[in-house]
């Protein structure tokens, strides 16, 4: 038996004679219709948390590479090179540039 199916049986009271037909329909329609929005809501849910997943491993692979870097900059710079050198990195990685920044 349907979910449905057992919300009618549960309200069966609620039928009067000669309406049954139509209590049932309408109840139909009105069940599918929540029953679509619901279904709808479901697949948002599912590409929200899919478009999260990928975004959180963006993240997580970015702070790798950033971490990387700066335990590279600290090995072979002094404190005054690593920033310099930061500052240029990320300048870089932004997409912009600074062409004047000489040592």
């Amino acid at each position: 038996m349907s979910d449905f199916d057992q919300a009618i049986q549960e309200h069966i009271y609620l039928y009067k004679e000669g309406i049954q037909d139509k209590y049932y329909q309408g109840a139909k329609w009105a069940w599918q219709h929540q029953q679509a929005i619901i279904d709808n809501l479901k697949a948002q849910l599912n590409n929200i948390e899919a478009c999260y997943i990928e975004k959180k491993k963006q993240v997580e692979d970015q702070r790798k590479r950033i971490d990387k870097a700066l335990s590279i900059t600290g090995n072979y710079c002094d404190e005054d090179d690593a920033a310099l050198l930061i500052y240029v990195l990320e300048k870089a990685l932004r997409g912009d540039s600074d062409q004047h920044l000489t040592r």
